[in-house]
């Protein structure tokens, strides 16, 4: 019984190895979207304008700058800074602003969308809950 305990488990361990074990990171090398699907952010219903900070990432270095198109989910109370911010060659991270003006805010989340303008890209989205402090 115990030496098929073993048998059963050393297929598992071997699989969970080979995944440990990729010199890869989980990003898809074509991959260009938000580092986190979601965020929280907190906000002052005091103040007129409040800014945000979201971060976009791709699966390698970009070898030419790349136009992306930013949408926040037709709610009148956020913008982003730039709707079509570059994301910049030879890197892997970028962080582009959104602008909150918090006295307008009357929904508990914000849907963020972002295209990369190239051939065959996908939309990635992201979800902000929204805090009143």
């Amino acid at each position: 019984m115990k030496q098929s305990k073993k048998l059963m488990a050393l297929p598992l361990f071997y699989a969970l190895m080979l995944t440990a074990c990729n010199n890869n990171n989980s990003i898809p090398s074509s991959y260009i979207g938000f580092k986190n699907t979601q965020q929280t952010i907190t906000y002052d219903p005091a103040q007129d304008i409040q800014t945000f900070s979201v971060t976009i990432i791709s699966g390698e270095k970009m070898t030419e700058d790349t136009r992306l198109s930013i949408r926040c989910s037709g709610q009148s109370f956020a913008h982003p800074e730039d709707k079509n911010p570059i994301f910049p060659k030879g890197k892997k991270e970028m962080n582009f602003n959104i602008k909150l003006n918090p006295k307008k805010i009357n929904v508990p989340f914000l849907h963020i969308s972002c295209t990369p303008q190239v051939k065959d890209s996908q939309t990635t989205k992201m979800t902000v809950a929204l805090k009143k402090k």
